[in-house]
């Protein structure tokens, strides 16, 4: 299964009424990516090894009871790309919905963009 980039044609349609448009994804964090790479864990009592495949901007969660959970990360740069390809504006980019600042310990991006007028 490929990976396929964020639609971000709905935001705009919503964005094109004059109402501005939020969203959040995660901030993919490299070091700790890297350090539970292999790392066999438990959580919630799921029990799953972490595989990071830093190439293809992915990670994959593989179950021990069978299956796989594959997640793929955007960067900064592809999402500010999709933004501008779908003809909207950046009003703000924060760390937090209660527009915490974007900065290097942000865990989240938080969207807000607009249609210009």
């Amino acid at each position: 299964m490929g990976r396929q980039a964020p639609d971000v044609r709905a935001g705009g349609s919503v964005a094109a009424a004059g109402r501005p448009v939020a969203w959040n994804a995660f901030v993919f964090n490299h070091r700790i990516a890297a350090g539970n790479d292999g790392v066999h864990q438990v959580e919630n009592g799921i029990a799953h090894t972490v595989q990071h495949f830093p190439h293809d901007n992915r990670i994959d969660i593989v179950l021990d009871g069978g299956g796989t959970v594959s997640l793929w990360w955007v960067t900064r740069a592809e999402w500010e790309g999709l933004i501008e390809v779908a003809g909207l504006e950046v009003e703000g980019l924060y760390g937090g919905f209660d527009r915490e600042p974007f900065d290097e310990g942000a865990g989240e991006f938080v969207w807000v963009v607009r249609k210009p007028l």
